[in-house]
């Protein structure tokens, strides 16, 4: 019996979830009503085997909550469950410390094979995600187009350095990190990220990493 967790923000959906996973051969699974932050107490009183969270718009803070959870929780195998394709996503997130990453349209029995190479100690994604683009490819994604137009003209908007400085944003860097990185002040940093969100039309860094993967900036 795996000891399992959902965290999505729609309940239809988690409660969806729970009845096709309870209809594997394979799995026996026992649910436990766990939010983030009973995952995230030093206790650690209840043992989690597998962990399915959801990835949306949220994705600096998801992939920090990802961390926290993989620090804390060595043995627990941590699935996504998203609709996004984009490689660079799949990527951060896999790097983050993830085991499985399945898109939300997947099959049932692309799921169960899944568990069942993460329990091996495998990593798995559904098929046709990829860790790198292909050449000459641009990954689509279900966020919606933005209005700004043609990704290309988008970056002329910025210079090299802020391009330097978007694309450690969307890699969840902090100000700090960024400066050591970079070799320039925290302060500088934080004028650069001012300085592209408002060429880029943004008002929060949550939206301006939307945009970048939008608009594949970084």
């Amino acid at each position: 019996m795996l000891n399992t967790v959902i965290i999505d923000s729609q309940n239809l959906f988690t409660e969806g979830f729970k009845l096709l996973l309870n209809n594997m051969e394979q799995h026996k699974f026992n649910f436990l009503s766990l939010s983030f932050d009973d995952l995230l107490k030093k206790d650690q009183s209840a043992k989690v085997d597998l962990l399915f969270l959801e990835l949306d718009m949220k994705l600096l803070e998801e992939q920090k909550q990802i961390r926290k959870i993989r620090r804390l929780r060595k043995d627990t195998k941590i699935a996504i469950l998203s609709t996004f394709d984009n490689t660079k996503v799949v990527r951060e997130s896999f790097q983050s410390g993830i085991d499985a990453y399945f898109l939300k349209n997947t099959t049932l029995e692309e799921v169960e094979k899944g568990i069942s190479e993460v329990l091996k100690g495998k990593t798995f994604m559904t098929e046709g995600l990829r860790l790198t683009p292909k050449i000459g490819h641009k990954p689509k994604s279900e966020v919606r187009q933005n209005l700004f137009g043609d990704h290309y003209q988008i970056k002329q908007k910025l210079t090299k350095r802020e391009k330097e400085v978007l694309e450690q944003i969307v890699l969840a860097k902090s100000n700090i990190e960024i400066g050591e990185l970079l070799f320039i002040s925290e302060q500088t940093v934080g004028v650069h990220k001012k300085n592209i969100m408002r060429k880029l039309g943004v008002h929060n860094t949550v939206s301006l990493v939307r945009f970048a993967i939008d608009n594949n900036l970084a």
